[in-house]
């Protein structure tokens, strides 16, 4: 009888020893909220503030800022949006330029708060200029940047 209760006691412990290695493991993309960035997202996300510039006293974005590099997704519609709170700029100019055709044209001639839409052919490499219309004075600019595709 002891040697059926010392091999019950010993069944049982190893049932629960297996029980405790059994557990799920979580997926690998289910990560702390605490945990760093990724490397990759971390370049990303450090690209894009580089890719961006503007002046004390002057909010500017673009949005979305960045395309990605694969076929069909390497373009966009974007809209820029600023706010120049400098007393001195009564009105601002949108300017947007790439390599292949580095001539800056005017997407918008507005107030010095406001917003425009582009159109289908925002690209990597396009840049996007707030400058102060009567001066010329540079007060922001953007670079769309290509992302990765997944």
């Amino acid at each position: 009888m002891k040697s059926h209760t010392i091999h019950a006691v010993f069944m049982l412990l190893s049932l629960t020893g297996l029980a405790a290695f059994s557990q799920p493991v979580p997926p690998a993309d289910n990560t702390d909220k605490d945990q760093a960035t990724s490397p990759v997202a971390a370049t990303q996300e450090k690209a894009a503030a580089n890719a961006s510039h503007a002046e004390e006293g002057v909010a500017f974005s673009v949005d979305p800022a960045n395309v990605y590099s694969c076929e069909g997704r390497d373009r966009t519609t974007s809209v820029v949006k600023w706010n120049v709170q400098r007393p001195e700029v009564k009105a601002i100019k949108v300017l947007i330029s790439d390599a292949s055709n580095p001539e800056k044209k005017t997407l918008a001639m507005m107030a010095p708060i406001g917003e425009a839409k582009t159109g289908d052919w925002v690209v990597a490499g396009l840049q996007v200029e707030l400058v102060d219309a009567d001066s010329g004075k540079q007060l922001a600019i953007h670079t769309v940047t290509a992302l990765p595709c997944n």
